[in-house]
């Protein structure tokens, strides 16, 4: 199992994607919040200082659009449209990226079409025998949301 993780990460993990716990607003997220008597207001828990500058995962990484039949948009029985339904791969022993965080394409060796695009983080799937961490992405296109301080 090792060997294939080891081939995979070489021949397909050919991107570079950082990962950071933010709201729709760009904002860092610090996990549970606490409620301070003190000032009655809630919290980062245990004092923590929300970080816009920490970064859940730096790295290696693959990403591209979702299989067509993961693509298809329906209600009921009518196609509406694709809904922007992409995947990434990231080392299997990347287990922090959690639902609802933000990957950014940092470089790209194939398509530098990817670049600098960002993506919400739908599901880190997890698997009996894993050769990488997939990732269901949905891509946050323009005026969505400001990532101005990444």
């Amino acid at each position: 199992m090792a060997r294939a993780q080891a081939r995979f990460r070489e021949r397909i993990l050919v991107d570079a994607c950082e990962v950071k716990a933010l709201d729709v607003a760009g904002n860092p997220v610090v996990g549970e919040e606490d409620f301070d008597e003190g000032t009655g207001t809630y919290g980062p828990a245990g004092g923590a200082e929300a970080d816009a500058d920490a970064f859940v995962y730096q790295g290696d990484c693959a990403v591209q659009p979702a299989p067509m039949n993961r693509l298809q948009n329906r209600e009921g029985d009518v196609y509406v449209g694709p809904d922007r339904q992409y995947e990434a791969f990231l080392p299997i022993d990347v287990v922090a990226v959690r639902a609802g965080h933000v990957l950014k394409v940092t470089a790209s060796r194939n398509d530098p079409g990817l670049v600098g695009r960002f993506f919400r983080v739908g599901d880190a799937l997890a698997a009996t025998m894993p050769i990488a961490r997939h990732l269901q992405l949905r891509e946050i296109t323009e005026g969505e949301t400001n990532f101005g301080r990444w």
